[in-house]
């Protein structure tokens, strides 16, 4: 047995690794997919938005040590919690900037997201799902077999068991409330042939779950269809995968091919009967032409069926920038936009010698439109109560970033997807010296 203390759906407002990265994280490092068309906004000219506060309460071990917001383009404002880790930020104007400060390691890590009020309530709405706890549950399999693995994923705990030794298993930081529990069965190349699913389920510490048995009737087997994978670039391998997202904070992978130049192939997900009315599934596929560039496709599904999934272009070329050196180093970067990203951007800066990291993330939305150009850079923050320089990026140092573009339905913003809705997105990366 192998306990996985991981947290794979974690979605702290303000991260550049946006929900949709999480997304693509569970799958060892390679990312999303796509269906025959891209659903892009009806992005028009700029209209009047509706005002109001979020509120955004944070798991602790996330919790920022100092937070501020801005109402559309007025003066960014200290904003204190009001309560341990729970915030309230008022956007009168419908839109504006959330900068946030948390701890990282032994430095830190500036966040900032220019939104409208429904994208950050879209991002919000599952802030606390990643959440660790600290419950510790026990449990058992049967039926898997040498040379088979066995997935259990509560929440955000997970462990593995590995047919052929002990069939016993802990769950180690099981957070409290209820939790769909996901159990797979499969060979080492995640190929499942066996799921287990048992909906909101809330064991006290200590406590053992009856047996996972992959031979009894709780368990059913996967269904299957192929995806057919087009614009994989000259040169490049792809690889595809399958996630599962419950509605009460568990992610499981379920499918994951690795190394193949395109065309048609196999996957399995849960059959449709299994899924509660607003579950979907995940098909996604990545590839990765060169080592600072990478192209993500992806598809929302509920019905399991041929689909159809194609990479986007490159992302265009970043440029970056010194917007200011003093009173610190704020990076500004310019993207010319494509119809294929035109949803939203994010740029995260890490300065790992001083470990110092910060991260912009801007919706198409907060501008009333995609822009001609992507032109973002950290706000000076320096003057509002409480912000301290020391947090910030510094400059005379190798600062590596990362820049990523986004089109179609994501979720975790104010666009809800259905069945086959689909997203792309695209990365690159560079480095300079910071001046």
């Amino acid at each position: 047995m192998r306990t996985k203390g991981i947290s794979r759906l974690s979605l702290p407002i303000g991260s550049a690794a946006l929900a949709t990265l999480a997304v693509l994280a569970a799958c060892g490092g390679l990312d999303s997919p796509t269906a025959p068309r891209v659903i892009t906004p009806a992005l028009t000219a700029p209209v009047a938005l509706a005002g109001g506060s979020l509120t955004v309460s944070y798991c602790a071990s996330q919790a920022p040590i100092w937070a501020a917001s801005q109402d559309g383009a007025g003066a960014w404002k200290r904003v204190l919690p009001t309560s341990a880790n729970t915030f309230v930020f008022t956007f009168a104007t419908g839109k504006g900037g959330v900068a946030t400060v948390a701890k990282s390691g032994t430095g830190f890590r500036l966040d900032v997201v220019f939104a409208t009020l429904a994208d950050f309530g879209g991002q919000t709405r599952a802030t606390n799902l990643g959440c660790s706890g600290t419950k510790v549950v026990k449990g058992s399999v049967a039926h898997v077999a040498a040379g088979q693995i066995a997935t259990i994923d509560l929440g955000t705990a997970a462990a593995l068991v590995f047919g052929g030794g002990p069939t016993a298993f802990t769950l180690n930081s099981v957070q409290a409330g209820p939790r769909d529990l996901i159990a797979t069965r499969g060979s080492t190349t995640l190929a499942i042939n066996s799921i287990i699913i048992r909906r909101s389920l809330n064991p006290t510490t200590g406590s053992t779950l009856p047996v996972l048995d992959f031979s009894s009737s709780a368990a059913f087997a996967p269904a299957s269809a192929h995806a057919t994978v087009t614009g994989v670039p000259s040169g490049a391998r792809a690889a595809l995968a399958v996630l599962f997202f419950s509605p009460r904070g568990t992610g499981a992978a379920l499918f994951g091919a690795n190394s193949f130049t395109g065309g048609s192939q196999p996957y399995v997900a849960i059959p449709t009967a299994k899924l509660l009315t607003g579950e979907l599934q995940l098909l996604s596929a990545t590839t990765a032409p060169t080592a600072t560039t990478s192209r993500n496709t992806g598809v929302w599904i509920k019905t399991i069926t041929n689909r159809a999934l194609a990479f986007g272009p490159a992302l265009s070329p970043g440029v970056v920038s010194s917007a200011a050196s003093t009173p610190y180093y704020r990076p500004r970067i310019k993207v010319l936009s494509q119809t294929q990203y035109n949803k939203g951007i994010s740029v995260s800066f890490n300065q790992a010698s001083v470990n110092r990291t910060a991260s912009i993330f801007a919706t198409a939305a907060y501008f009333g439109t995609a822009p001609a150009t992507w032109d973002v850079s950290l706000p000076d923050l320096h003057a509002v109560t409480g912000f301290l320089t020391t947090w910030a990026l510094k400059t005379s140092q190798l600062t590596k970033w990362n820049l990523q573009g986004f089109g179609g339905t994501l979720p975790f913003f104010s666009a809800s997807p259905a069945d086959g809705s689909t997203f792309l997105s695209a990365f690159n990366s560079g480095s300079l010296t910071s001046h």
